[in-house]
């Protein structure tokens, strides 16, 4: 990895003084805020999931199979419970659709 393309504290606290982002190094400074919150707050990372579906989304498209099917199998009664609960969402769904 060349030193151009290292992301380190030091990399984001320069491009934090580059861009002018003056508050955002003060409160780093402060102790208020973490060199990674600060580069959220100015946008160059993304802030991540913010609901519990949405991180259970991103983590699972991350999840390789073996911990796909040990997360299903440690979690199969709620799985099952839930599944239950769409299929009926979706047959209510469909028995309240206008007929053709």
């Amino acid at each position: 990895m060349n030193d151009t393309t290292k992301r380190d504290n030091s990399y984001w606290l320069g491009r934090l003084q580059k861009d002018g982002h003056s508050k955002l190094l003060a409160q780093i400074e402060a102790g208020e805020l973490t060199v990674y919150k600060a580069t959220q707050e100015a946008g160059y990372r993304a802030k991540g999931p913010r609901t519990p579906a949405a991180k259970l989304s991103h983590h699972w498209k991350r999840a390789d199979h073996a911990e796909r099917k040990r997360f299903v199998m440690t979690h199969l009664k709620d799985v099952n419970r839930v599944l239950r609960e769409v299929g009926d969402d979706i047959k209510k769904a469909k028995a309240e659709e206008p007929s053709k």
